[in-house]
């Protein structure tokens, strides 16, 4: 997926430099036109490289701490449903997992 975003946009500038227009690079690559002009904007200010550059959201803080998560994957790893009291079960799924994590 990241491959084909990196390709497109490329391709968006080839396109550009071949004479089409923004909005027929739009509609080529099936992007919406101010896509198309930031990603020229980009390659305009500093190449191949700020075309390519990506920054990505840090993304929501975990719900587990690192040693909490260390705790339930050997938890999972090693035990079943039933050696840890939750009934009879003998895999785990989300929904055994979730009140042992306190989330119901």
């Amino acid at each position: 997926m990241k491959n084909a975003n990196m390709a497109k946009r490329m391709a968006a500038i080839r396109f550009i430099m071949q004479g089409y227009l923004g909005i027929q690079v739009a509609e080529l690559l099936n992007l919406h036109r101010e896509t198309v002009s930031i990603y020229v904007q980009k390659f305009n200010q500093g190449g191949m490289d700020a075309l390519l550059e990506r920054h990505y959201a840090l993304g929501r803080k975990p719900y587990l701490s690192p040693d909490e998560e260390r705790e339930l994957r050997k938890v999972l790893e090693e035990s079943t449903p039933a050696d840890e009291g939750y009934g009879i079960e003998t895999s785990w799924n989300t929904r055994i997992i979730q009140p042992v994590l306190g989330l119901i």
